[in-house]
C-alpha cells in the first residue's frame, strides 16, 4: 500500500475501530460509549468530560466522524480485549492510531512498543513505517 492509499484507507474507515470496540465489548450501546469515554479520560486521550451518549457514538460510526480521542480509546480497549488487526484496513487503522498514542517515537521505538501478540506479526513493521511516513508528510504540510 502506498502513502496516498494508506491515508485514504484511514480517512474512509477511521470510525470503524469505534464500531469494533462496541462489538467486542458485548455491552449496550450506552455502556460501551460510557466505557469508551472513561477509558479515553484515564489514558489522557481526552480531558475530563461527560460520557458520550450511545446514540452519538452510533452516529460517529454511521457517519465516520468519530474524533481522534475516541478512535484512540477504542483501539486501546480493543487491544486490551485481545483484538488483533487482520485485514489491510484494520492494519492501517491500527498503525495510524498506535503511533498517535505517543506520537514522538520513531520506527524502532514504535516496534518495541507493539503489544505482545503483535510484536512478531509479519508485516506489522511495514504498517508502522507507512503510518510514520503519513504522519511526517502531514506534519510537513502543516509546517509549510
Amino acid at each position: 500500500m502506498e502513502h496516498e492509499e494508506f491515508g485514504l484507507a484511514v480517512a474512509e474507515h477511521r470510525s470503524s475501530i469505534v464500531r469494533q470496540w462496541s462489538l467486542i465489548s458485548g455491552m449496550s450501546q450506552a455502556n460501551s460509549a460510557y466505557e469508551l469515554t472513561r477509558h479515553g479520560i484515564q489514558k489522557g486521550f481526552v480531558g475530563s468530560r461527560s460520557p458520550v451518549k450511545g446514540e452519538l457514538m452510533k452516529g460517529w460510526c454511521v457517519n465516520n466522524t468519530a474524533p481522534l480521542w475516541a478512535c484512540k480509546s477504542a483501539l486501546s480497549l480493543c487491544l486490551e480485549h485481545g483484538w488483533q488487526p487482520s485485514s489491510p484496513i484494520e492494519w492501517a487503522l491500527f498503525a495510524y492510531l498506535f503511533i498517535r498514542f505517543e506520537p514522538v517515537g520513531e520506527l524502532e521505538e514504535m516496534v518495541s512498543r507493539l503489544p505482545a501478540g503483535l510484536s512478531g506479526v509479519q508485516g506489522g513493521r511495514e504498517w508502522l513505517m507507512l503510518a510514520i511516513e503519513d504522519r511526517d508528510v502531514n506534519r510537513n504540510k502543516k509546517n509549510k
